[in-house]
């Protein structure tokens, strides 16, 4: 993971960034943030979603867990095709468990006529 820097005169109280800009001769300042303690994908995704149904932007949620607005979208979207093919899977099962019956009704009737 690449390291996490931010724009230190958007980040700092403005009287903390003019002391740090007059300590380093006034110049560009950059402000890392160390990293959080690694988190599983199933909880950052779980976090970005919650984010979203708040009402967070992918913007806003993508500088939260230091990633990629990119990679909030992908996010989203995996989520999307996992909730659609859950809904896919409960109307599919009944119809296939109506297949399943018509079949084995015509194969007992076959059945019972006796194969010689």
């Amino acid at each position: 993971m690449k390291n996490q820097c931010m724009n230190a005169a958007k980040e700092l109280p403005p009287e903390l960034f003019a002391a740090l800009t007059e300590a380093l001769g006034k110049r560009a300042t950059l402000l890392w943030v160390p990293g959080a303690p690694k988190s599983t994908r199933g909880s950052s995704d779980a976090f970005a979603l919650r984010l979203t149904e708040e009402g967070h932007s992918a913007g806003s949620v993508a500088q939260q867990l230091f990633v990629s607005e990119r990679t909030v979208r992908r996010i989203l979207a995996r989520a999307r095709r996992a909730e659609s093919q859950k809904q896919r899977a409960g109307q599919a099962a009944p119809s296939a468990l109506g297949q399943a019956d018509a079949t084995g009704d015509a194969l007992g009737s076959l059945g019972e006529g006796g194969v010689k």
